[in-house]
């Protein structure tokens, strides 16, 4: 009894150490440079809570793909957002936020950001049929089409406002069906997605 009683002991002093010693690392993280989201998201990074400086620019490396811009009207302005436009390769695109430098501040040395964008899901259209959506999410402000092609004889795209319709006519069956459509959309809104496209992607079956 004695002997059971110690082993119980010792279970619960080991538990109580590994509490002690890895609690505050879940409260000690720094912002995380990696962003992952998918084509058609827009997402908002926050580089710092209550911190003494300002977001001066936000630059992508390949802004056909990943457009930035910064974020907060209002002071003090320490966040980006980041429009996912394609699919990005397996190492990301690069976003390079460069700080404001004011006196008596000391220039806050730029921040790296890593994006990956991956494909969203491609919906299934009857053929012949069509259906409405969105080449952005609902988290992304304002913006409107102005343009939308598709790249297979038999198929169409309209479009009015913020929406799309992906629209698969008789004639798509000349092709072997299923057959996958991609929709060229054109943006217009924010500076940083003003005249970039998006590609929304559907399949007419």
């Amino acid at each position: 009894m004695k002997r059971h009683s110690l082993s119980i002991l010792a279970v619960v002093a080991t538990l109580g150490f590994a509490w002690v010693v890895t609690s505050p690392t879940a409260f000690g993280r720094s912002p995380s440079t990696t962003i992952n989201s998918k084509v058609g998201n827009s997402v908002i990074r926050g580089l710092g809570s209550k911190a003494p400086f300002a977001v001066a620019s936000c630059t992508s490396a390949a802004p056909t793909s990943v457009a930035c811009a910064v974020w907060n009207a209002a002071p003090p302005q320490d966040s980006v957002r980041v429009w996912c436009l394609t699919p990005t390769a397996l190492s990301g695109v690069s976003v390079t936020v460069a700080y404001v430098a004011e006196a008596p501040r000391s220039a806050v040395p730029p921040t790296t950001l890593t994006v990956h964008c991956k494909a969203a899901s491609v919906p299934n259209v009857p053929t012949p049929g069509w259906k409405t959506g969105t080449p952005l999410n609902a988290n992304a402000p304002p913006f409107t089409v102005t343009g939308c092609s598709v790249n297979v004889l038999g198929t169409d795209c309209t479009f009015a406002g913020e929406t799309i319709t992906k629209v698969c006519a008789l004639t798509a069956t000349l092709n072997t069906l299923p057959v996958m459509v991609t929709a060229t959309v054109t943006l217009a809104g924010s500076p940083a997605i003003a005249g970039k496209t998006v590609h929304v992607y559907y399949v007419c079956k």
